[in-house]
């Protein structure tokens, strides 16, 4: 048996332990549970020393062993060096200090501390004691100890990926797949064009189409031929559905995070550098920049040997981030082996950013149609049903009518159902629109329709696409439900008035359709968006409906308690009032958009009730990062309700109304605080009319409105705020001043402003970080241009020694590090552990910011404290093209680390064989690593 850990150690740990277990004789009542824990700790160990000899054991099963035994050592050494720091010398019986005894009163140990040692010294105690038990079949301890861990991290691991990005598109896509008609969407799977990019001889493919042509369900169809073509292979598919309703959801960073969560999910463990960043952002309650979720993604991106992006509706995308989205697609591909597939409406500005690239067209093909329309023959009359020639007819009529777009297809079918008679299909199919504007008149015969039916169904389907047309954001159907059933200024909700969500779909005439996953209910397509803001006259009073709904709803009495003290109370509260999240989160919006005169005597009437407001408030402010449902800010008052939303109108009136505009929440955020920190310059305008408000008030971490507009970029407000007088080298409890966040968070505009008023652009906080260091850090170049450009010290080191120059290699911000060695700042600076900036580059993979470095003629083999050089990192790590470029910079292949291994030790230890042939091939010695080989 190879054993780490002998026979021997065990007896001297039970020694030492029986020693402790001795010296807590007539101890305190404290620490008689511990003695007790100590002495059958010792009988264990007694006895795998007995029983160890006689077993044969795996390598696994004795590295789980050594790691408990070191586990008992640990904790009994530290107990034992507890006692140790409290022994002195007590009288013999004849009056001579004859003996050394321990002087229990003089101990006062913490609780804690008692208790996390006495839990440690039973848990090590049940691992030996199960280990010792399963004599048979020693595997099943490793697998219960894997056990535990596996599900720490599998815990880990979930929790990290859920936070990458709140987006997922995985229900959308299970959801158009049990939709998709089998047998439909061959026709590309078969094209050369699919097939060129599929094997990797084209790497872009741009499918445009026209509206209604199929390309979200065949970009559908594409993901799942992908998923049942590279299964159990190393390849990565990842995928977005662009949304126009979620566009204000459906930004760069988390989009690009979405796709990082689907890689990561693939994998069996969360990177390092992930964990870093998210426990760096856990800290601070803060989401990841662009830059830093891109760098991990593309990180991930290089596990696997190729990676698949479908990108459905980018013309769905607000044209920002769909040109932000597309700079870092571009740039992945020209790094890695990514191939990606587009889909999109004819837009020009799009189709230029494709040409050259490969292209095929989205159309629904007539055979797709047929095959759609046979699956969907049963939803029609009964007369069609038993007449296969009409049957022929409907199809034959339906797919000429369509040409090429699937959705009129679905129109013309959904235009048939209420025909009861063979004329009447038959004239039916005689008239059915064609060409240009086949689809608009589509649509206007289904709104036809849904006036010539009969009892409510009108006016039911009218509210209902009204709702749906103007939400914020998709509804679930149980939230379209209770919206549809509020009596605008009633106290209370009359379940009695909701109406069936199959009668609801029914009503409005094909034009919504539910996803069955997700249970959203949404407009069949972006087209009927569209053609419903073309002809505003179908709801014209639709914000104002909606509006006095919303505020009906958040006035209801039940709403009176205010917050909910418990998650589970304010999780039933959620779900026993099915509005109450839309309605909390958007009746501004609505309010604003039906005229805030129109609406202002029921908006004032809930915003004064305090308890009204503090419910609301709790559903606004519990989803987001900042806050759980329990830290939401008690004593908001209708005027921080609406300062947070910024209507002008409204909060003009509540100061009327001699409402206290400098009233503090429980976070010490006044009405000011919160407009400045969302951007509302209006209200910010009419808060500082009013007599006695603090422009420089602090919140319990010391943030003024000034500080809160910098840090989120408010342009407009800082100048206000600053025209106001307000302090601009204010300082919060960290010592952080406005320019600071406007720098941490690469706000160029605001930074310049700031300068123009005096602020300090050196000034440090309390962790010693400057303007300068945190632009660095967060890859900001033009702000870090501008603070350069003022007398500051571009070498400054924080609490850590961490220079500006050493966060920008560490992230790999090139731009910066180039500002940076430009200014004269030292690229040979050493930070804690003695690493330099290129071993940071080196050790986070940073190719072009290591050419950089070496450019500047840095050195290209400093040790740190353990004696590792950049290339002894990168060699044992097994990453080849860090090693191929230090080499080529004549890094030395035979250093040697305070161990004596070299990089070809290293890599050899580590089974990395490119990186040692790469070695062998530059003359690295091979009579040190045989010398070394004997040792192990």
């Amino acid at each position: 048996m190879s054993f780490g850990v002998s026979v021997g150690d065990i007896i001297s740990i039970s020694a030492l332990a029986h020693k402790v277990w001795k010296n807590l004789a007539d101890s305190p009542d404290q620490f008689r549970a511990i003695r007790a824990e100590v002495a059958g700790l010792k009988l264990v160990l007694d006895e795998v020393a007995d029983t160890i000899p006689k077993r044969v054991i795996g390598a696994s099963q004795t590295e789980d062993l050594n790691s408990i035994i070191r586990g008992c050592q640990d904790v009994i050494a530290e107990l034992d060096a507890i006692l140790s720091r409290h022994k002195s010398l007590g009288s013999g019986p004849r009056g001579f200090r004859s003996r050394s005894r321990y002087v229990w009163d003089r101990i006062r140990w913490d609780q804690t501390e008692i208790a996390d040692l006495r839990s440690r010294i039973i848990s090590n105690t049940a691992l030996l004691d199960a280990f010792n038990a399963i004599q048979a079949d020693v595997d099943k301890l490793s697998s219960h100890i894997d056990g535990i861990y596996s599900n720490q991290s599998q815990q880990q691991h979930r929790t990290i990926i859920d936070w990458i990005s709140p987006l997922s598109f995985s229900t959308q896509q299970n959801d158009l797949i049990t939709k998709r008609q089998e047998g439909t969407g061959l026709w590309l799977l078969e094209s050369s064009a699919y097939k060129q990019w599929l094997n990797g001889t084209q790497r872009t493919l741009f499918c445009p189409g026209i509206p209604g042509a199929g390309k979200t369900m065949l970009a559908s169809i594409v993901i799942d031929h992908l998923r049942n073509s590279f299964r159990g292979e190393n390849v990565g598919i990842c995928y977005l559905y662009s949304n126009y309703k979620r566009s204000s959801e459906q930004t760069p960073v988390d989009l690009v995070g979405s796709m990082l969560k689907q890689l990561v999910h693939e994998q069996n463990h969360v990177s390092d550098d992930l964990k870093a960043l998210y426990e760096r952002h856990r800290r601070t309650s803060t989401r990841p920049s662009l830059e830093e979720v891109c760098q991990l993604f593309h990180a991930e991106v290089r596990k696997y040997s190729r990676v698949f992006i479908v990108n459905d509706g980018l013309d769905e995308c607000v044209d920002g981030t769909r040109k932000t989205l597309l700079l870092e697609l571009y740039k992945l591909q020209s790094m890695t082996a990514t191939s990606l597939m587009v889909t999109s409406r004819y837009i020009p500005t799009i189709m230029q950013e494709f040409e050259g690239s490969l292209q095929l067209e989205i159309r629904a093909s007539d055979e797709d149609v047929q095959t759609y329309l046979y699956g969907q023959m049963s939803q029609l009359p009964q007369c069609v049903m038993k007449c296969e020639s009409l049957q022929e007819l409907v199809t034959k009529s339906i797919v000429s009518a369509a040409n090429g777009m699937f959705l009129l297809a679905q129109l013309h079918l959904d235009s048939l159902v209420g025909k009861k008679s063979v004329k009447a299909i038959k004239s039916a199919l005689e008239n059915l629109p064609k060409g240009s504007k086949a689809l608009d008149s589509a649509y206007d015969e289904a709104i036809e329709r849904i006036s010539g039916q009969k009892g409510d169904a009108p006016e039911l389907a009218r509210m209902a696409l009204s709702w749906i047309t103007h939400a914020q954001r998709p509804l679930t159907t149980r939230e379209l439900q209770y919206a549809l059933a509020v009596e605008v200024g009633e106290s209370e909700f009359d379940r009695e008035n909701i109406s069936d969500i199959s009668d609801i779909v029914s009503a409005c005439v094909g034009l919504v359709t539910v996803d069955r996953e997700s249970d959203i209910i949404r407009l069949v397509h972006y087209t009927t968006q569209e053609y419903f803001e073309r002809t505003q006259n179908q709801f014209s009073c639709a914000q104002n409906s909606i509006a006095s709904i919303c505020l009906t709803c958040l006035s209801y009495d039940i709403f009176s308690s205010g917050h909910c003290l418990t998650i589970d109370t304010f999780r039933d509260r959620l779900k026993q009032n099915a509005l109450l999240d839309y309605a909390s989160k958007y009746w501004a919006h609505h309010v604003r958009k039906a005229s805030e005169a129109a609406m202002r005597d029921r908006a004032l009437k809930f915003l004064a009730c305090s308890s009204k407001v503090a419910c609301s408030s709790q559903v606004v402010l519990a989803t987001r990062p900042l806050f759980g449902y329990s830290q939401t800010p008690y004593a908001w008052t209708g005027a921080h309700l609406t300062a947070y939303f910024g209507l002008e109108g409204t909060m003009t009136e509540l100061l009327k109304s001699g409402m206290n505009a400098d009233l503090k929440d429980t976070y010490g955020w006044t009405p000011l605080s919160w407009a400045a920190r969302n951007g509302h310059r209006g209200v910010v305008e009419r808060l500082l009319l009013e007599k006695g408000v603090d422009l420089d008030s602090k919140d319990s971490s010391g943030q003024t409105p000034l500080s809160w507009a910098a840090r989120n970029g408010n342009e407009a407000v800082v100048k206000l705020l600053l025209g106001g007088g307000a302090d601009v080298n204010s300082k919060n409890r960290d010592g952080q001043t406005p320019i600071w966040w406007a720098a941490e968070k690469g706000r160029e505009a605001v930074t310049q402003l700031l300068l123009e008023r005096n602020a300090h652009p050196d000034c440090k906080d309390s962790y010693g970080r400057t303007p300068l260091l945190v632009a660095a850090r967060g890859g900001h170049d033009t702000v870090a241009k501008l603070l350069l450009k003022k007398n500051i010290d571009p070498n400054s080191e924080d609490m850590y020694c961490w220079t500006p120059l050493w966060w920008a290699v560490r992230n790999g911000h090139l731009s910066v590090v180039k500002l940076l060695l430009g200014a004269g700042v030292d690229p040979n600076s050493k930070g804690n552990f003695d690493r330099t900036p290129l071993w940071w580059a080196a050790r986070n993979n940073h190719d072009a910011v290591v050419k950089l470095l070496l450019d500047n003629n840095v050195d290209p083999d400093p040790k740190d404290k353990s004696g590792q050089t950049p290339l002894s990192f990168a060699a044992e790590n097994g990453q080849v093209t860090m090693v191929t470029l230090l080499l080529e910079r004549d890094a030395n292949p035979d250093s040697k680390d305070n161990s004596d291994r070299t990089p070809l030790s290293l890599a050899t230890t580590n089974g990395h064989e490119a990186v040692v042939k790469l070695l062998l091939e530059r003359k690295a010695d091979r009579e040190a690593l045989a010398i070394e080989m004997t040792k192990w």
